[in-house]
């Protein structure tokens, strides 16, 4: 008796290797050596290092923590990592290791992103790649370990590539359903002066994905 529709088993090694094990590897990965960073810094001057930038974020955060507005008409920097800083510091009380530390995680999920982004754009072995070698980037410590808002660009500009991204793939219905998701970010990307053109680069794609 032959069976010819029975299901062919799912080898153990390639169980293992899909689903959320590359993902959650690389977030522990990125997140261990971020962490291994902060320890090394975290009794030295370069912890929370303020410079000139770094200076009036954290004395804009303060004003909002305690306003609860911007304070200013004319934001001269971006906003909307000022907003971001003065949410942590009303929720952690002015706690600068724990500023930073939720600033580490957010870089380690922003390794995940290139890792999607890898997949999306060419197969699993390029976005396990791409996604340790952005663990292993060790500028991105540097600006994760500070109060500037590179950080936060690049987890924005990452999240909303990767939507634009998995929009185009999909049937008329479920792409108007995604422009949910990615039209928000338009106007909260645009806080951050990095990568102006992707809004308008992503509704041409939409364009492009219906026609």
């Amino acid at each position: 008796m032959r069976n010819k529709d029975k299901p062919t088993a799912i080898p153990q090694k390639k169980r293992m290797t899909e689903g959320p094990f590359w993902p959650g590897l690389i977030f522990l990965f990125a997140l261990l050596l971020r962490l291994i960073y902060f320890f090394d810094i975290k009794d030295t001057i370069w912890m929370g290092w303020l410079g000139m930038d770094a200076t009036i974020y954290d004395n804009w955060a303060r004003m909002i923590a305690i306003q609860g507005q911007l304070g200013v008409e004319i934001p001269f920097m971006n906003p909307g990592y000022a907003l971001f800083l003065g949410f942590l510091y009303s929720l952690l009380r002015y706690n600068l290791s724990l500023v930073l530390l939720i600033q580490f995680t957010t870089g380690a999920l922003s390794c995940v992103l290139v890792y999607f982004l890898g997949i999306k754009l060419f197969n699993r072995t390029a976005g396990v790649i791409a996604g340790l070698l952005a663990s292993l980037y060790g500028i991105s410590f540097l600006y994760e370990g500070t109060l500037l808002s590179a950080s936060a660009i690049n987890l924005l500009n990452l999240l909303l590539l990767l939507l634009l991204i998995e929009a185009r793939e999909k049937t008329l219905r479920v792409l108007a359903r995604r422009r949910l998701y990615s039209g928000p970010l338009c106007p909260v990307q645009a806080q951050y002066p990095a990568v102006p053109a992707l809004c308008p680069a992503g509704y041409r794609s939409w364009l492009q994905g219906v026609g």
